[in-house]
């Protein structure tokens, strides 16, 4: 697997780099104080760090719907560690990625620490 997707990330002749944007998680984060039960949804991260891939995580706002936030991973080769932060950098100074608190955060449970 790691070596076809070096190839597909091949810096073609041209162009500075190759990273891939891929969604973070395949849904939204959950409600605060929520329980989490789609256990396969970590391999969304988990395949990059098993390939020993650098990525760069950034957030690019809240979901329309459930008003939770939404955020893509930068995927850059291995040892490619600064291409996936600069393009990271590049979308937030172009507008494209920003942190922005969950609309509604409920209070935690009674008894919550």
């Amino acid at each position: 697997l790691l070596r076809e997707v070096e190839e597909a990330m091949h810096v073609p002749e041209g162009f500075d780099a190759t990273v891939l944007l891929m969604p973070t998680y395949p849904s939204t984060a959950p409600p605060h104080f929520q329980s989490y039960l789609a256990p396969l949804d970590f391999l969304y991260t988990a395949v990059w760090n098993a390939l020993e891939m650098p990525v760069t995580q950034v957030p690019v706002g809240l979901s329309p719907s459930s008003g939770m936030p939404v955020g893509l991973q930068v995927v850059a080769p291995r040892g490619r560690d600064s291409w996936s932060i600069a393009v990271a950098e590049d979308m937030e100074r172009g507008g494209l990625a920003r942190w922005a608190p969950p609309r509604c955060v409920p209070p935690p449970p009674q008894g919550a620490a």
